[in-house]
């Protein structure tokens, strides 16, 4: 079989047109390098940040931390709570490029409190358990006027009627976490 000049002429043109397509629009998508990531202060604020930085591509470029429902001509995104964000990045020519990334907390203090007793008839006395993670203070508010305890566990005798609200609040040094037990007093 003899293939002519002018077939393999289109031939060869056709694969040079293809690759130089393919290489340019190669260009035009961009590449996340890197994403700089600052950590949240504690785990419940919303003080954490990141940097998309890309390379390459047809700009201009659109950034999105939520999977692309909004976008956003910075690449800087700020006030940001600990967790998983999707990047999303456009550029002007029908490229989209996408990547994750998970914003940590530089506390992981979390407050957790445990009562023996949560209902009972006066005086009732409820044995609380400190049950938080990466503490080194704490103050339990047992909500009913008698003041507060530094204690890691304590006692507490209700000696009235009611629904108290005890608070136990746990701090590292830069963070503050508190957790609530109902306690319910009923008469004898």
């Amino acid at each position: 079989m003899l293939i002519s000049i002018r077939s393999m002429k289109k031939s060869i043109f056709l694969a040079v047109f293809l690759m130089l397509l393919i290489m340019n629009i190669s260009r035009a998508c961009p590449v996340i390098d890197s994403v700089n990531v600052t950590p949240s202060t504690c785990l419940y604020t919303t003080d954490g940040s990141l940097v998309i930085n890309i390379s390459g591509g047809t700009g201009p470029f659109q950034f999105s931390i939520d999977g692309g429902l909004t976008m956003s001509v910075s690449n800087t995104f700020t006030n940001l709570a600990p967790g998983t964000y999707f990047i999303v990045v456009e550029s002007s020519l029908p490229c989209t490029v996408i990547d994750t990334v998970t914003v940590g907390a530089s506390s992981f203090l979390s407050a957790s409190a445990i009562a023996s007793s949560i209902t009972g008839f006066m005086p009732l006395t409820v044995d609380f358990t400190n049950a938080s993670f990466e503490f080194t203070g704490s103050v339990w508010d047992f909500g009913d006027g008698t003041g507060t305890m530094t204690a890691i566990d304590t006692s507490h005798t209700f000696t009235a009627a009611g629904t108290y609200n005890v608070i136990l609040t746990v701090t590292d040094g830069s963070c503050t976490s508190t957790a609530t037990v109902i306690i319910t007093v009923s008469d004898t």
